[in-house]
């Protein structure tokens, strides 16, 4: 740390020895000393041309008893050991790089630390200082330091140059005119704006207040980039040698490029620009007709378009035909339709509407004209029947699988028995039901053999035993486990994440004696855990067959929009990534793929 320049110091052994150079003197009295010459000699490790001396302070000779200030003395010694004096008490102040104006400094803690200028002849060549020597007379002078200042930019060949009424500028690094006198400024103009300046607006200090015009922003600039942009009214600007203190300008307010935000469903196109005072114009997106005559906006004083006086109002086209469906609406066969207006459909007989209920299928539906122009979609599908009893499952041909119309029929050795020629013959009916029910045929007689070579962890429950019709109920020795179906060359530790094995309950023996499903595709695999869709992605749970842990391991489908992995240990790249084919994840990464070519 620094020490702090004292003053009126006795003894300067006290608290000053460790940090400071001082007179060496016999234990005499202060008063008693006689007049002698002390100095401190220092050395610097690399010579340079030196541009100021500077000497710290620790303390500077005053005395209880003596208010005599005390001076020092300064030379420079140089690599040819020549001493240069740089004069004793009365320093020079520096009002300029190269050019210094005597003036009394004392050695005081006041001026600590004392900066002494170096006056150059620049008619010698210049020396470089390799020492400073420090002379003074006052034993109680203490210095903690001294120093050497020169520049970067010291550039000794052009100072020399410079000529009479020219200057040293280390900034440009060359020689400028130099002139004493106050310059005036140039005369302000600001386009778009009012000036009130102070009497003659040209000379030094003087002051212009700068007003935008309406529709214009106060913009104030700094060597070509703004700085501030203000739509306040107005600014004052000052001359200050030579040049104005600000660049100022009124520059037209900007309404940016219109949008929807101003005329729904249009087109804009601004020739002139997007300023004050320029309009643009704007044409109706197909299918929308333009309401009114007027298509034109003018960016306003304010940086608002103006209010438009037309509109595009949107307009459908008649509905597009829905297959297996009748439109019920006569008017709808036109070719304008309000946004909102509804079309009402019917499916034909043998079809209904998505989603219905089995027991009530719905065969009408309703589609409306959006506000993009066009119909929401609306389909209509088969009607579709119960698959037949499982104990008949494999002994009958069915001519369109469950639909609407599919005749099924169960062919038994004796066709024409009591049943009835027929009787095993049934089809599926347009309110979803079967037009008959199948009959066990005579020959279908017996019973299944028991289950076994069951997979590891499943166990079966036979309690009305193995006759055509009975029921066996799966279930896993491991109550956490799920009893699945499996494809054949599929074990439990092969199943992918994206594969959703249907799950069983039961078997049954069929009328041919085998039990469906096989005993043999039925496995046990890991459950689900029951914390799905509480927003932390558990490993255990992602795959398909748990749903994707409820979407709480995409970005895209988490509810807090940043997967949290459970465990915390668990990898975001391998177990507790984003697998969902679903997710929005892997919609981008399909476009990326295909961009790539």
């Amino acid at each position: 740390m620094r020490p702090v320049c004292r003053t009126k110091v006795i003894d300067l052994s006290e608290g000053i020895s460790q940090h400071a150079w001082y007179p060496c003197t016999i234990n005499y009295p202060y008063y008693q000393l006689p007049q002698t010459t002390f100095w401190l000699q220092t050395f610097f490790s690399q010579p340079m041309v030196a541009a100021a001396v500077i000497v710290h302070l620790v303390t500077d000779g005053t005395y209880y008893g003596d208010q005599k200030q005390e001076t020092i003395s300064v030379q420079l010694l140089d690599t040819k050991e020549q001493s240069h004096d740089l004069g004793k008490h009365v320093f020079l102040c520096m009002v300029h790089p190269w050019y210094l104006l005597p003036c009394l400094h004392v050695l005081s803690c006041r001026n600590n630390p004392l900066i002494i200028p170096v006056v150059h002849d620049l008619s010698q060549p210049f020396y470089h200082s390799q020492a400073v020597r420090v002379s003074f007379t006052s034993p109680l002078v203490a210095i903690s330091g001294v120093a050497l200042r020169s520049f970067d930019n010291f550039d000794p060949v052009t100072l020399s140059s410079c000529q009479r009424g020219e200057t040293y500028s280390p900034a440009e690094q060359s020689c400028v005119h130099f002139v004493c006198e106050a310059t005036d400024c140039p005369v302000l103009t600001v386009e778009n704006a009012a000036l009130n300046c102070s009497g003659s607006h040209r000379y030094h200090g003087a002051q212009c207040t700068v007003s935008c015009q309406t529709g214009y922003v106060l913009q104030i600039q700094r060597d070509d980039e703004l700085i501030k942009s203000q739509v306040g009214p107005s600014i004052t600007v000052t001359c200050t040698e030579g040049k104005w203190n600000k660049q100022v300008a009124c520059e037209p307010v900007d309404c940016g490029v219109p949008d929807h935000h101003h005329v729904y469903a249009a087109s804009f196109s601004c020739p002139e620009g997007t300023t004050f005072g320029r309009r643009c114009s704007f044409q109706c997106r197909h299918p929308a007709q333009l309401k009114g005559n007027n298509s034109i906006l003018t960016c306003m004083e304010d940086g608002l378009w103006s209010f438009p006086e037309a509109l595009c109002e949107l307009m459908c086209l008649a509905p597009p035909p829905v297959p297996n469906a009748d439109l019920q609406t006569a008017r709808c066969r036109e070719n304008k339709h309000k946004v909102g207006s509804f079309c009402k459909y019917k499916c034909k007989p043998g079809y209904h509407v998505p989603g219905s209920s089995r027991k009530s299928k719905k065969r009408a539906f309703k589609t409306q004209c959006t506000q993009d122009g066009s119909w929401q979609e609306g389909t209509c599908v088969p009607v579709t029947c119960d698959p037949p009893p499982a104990k008949f499952h494999g002994l009958y041909q069915c001519s369109n699988g469950f639909q609407f119309n599919s005749e099924c029929r169960l062919k038994c050795e004796d066709s024409e028995g009591s049943q009835g020629r027929g009787s095993n013959v049934i089809h599926c009916r347009k309110d979803g039901t079967w037009s008959g029910s199948f009959h066990v045929c005579r020959e279908m007689q017996g019973q299944c053999l028991a289950p076994n070579q069951l997979n590891s962890n499943l166990k079966l429950q036979c309690p009305d035993g193995y006759a055509i019709g009975s029921e066996c109920a799966t279930s896993c020795l491991d109550h956490n486990s799920e009893s699945i179906i499996l494809p054949v060359n599929v074990t439990v530790r092969d199943i992918p994440h994206w594969m959703n094995p249907p799950r069983v309950e039961r078997i049954v023996c069929t009328a041919g004696l085998q039990w469906y499903p096989h005993p043999a595709l039925i496995h046990c695999v890991k459950g689900c855990e029951p914390f799905m869709g509480d927003n932390y992605c558990d490993a255990i749970n992602n795959r398909a067959f748990c749903n994707y842990d409820g979407g709480d391991c995409c970005t895209s489908t988490v509810k807090t929009k940043k997967v949290t992995p459970f465990p915390m240990s668990c990898d975001l790249q391998e177990d507790c990534a984003c697998r969902d084919p679903e997710a929005q994840e892997h919609s981008r990464k399909d476009l990326r793929g295909y961009s790539h070519g």
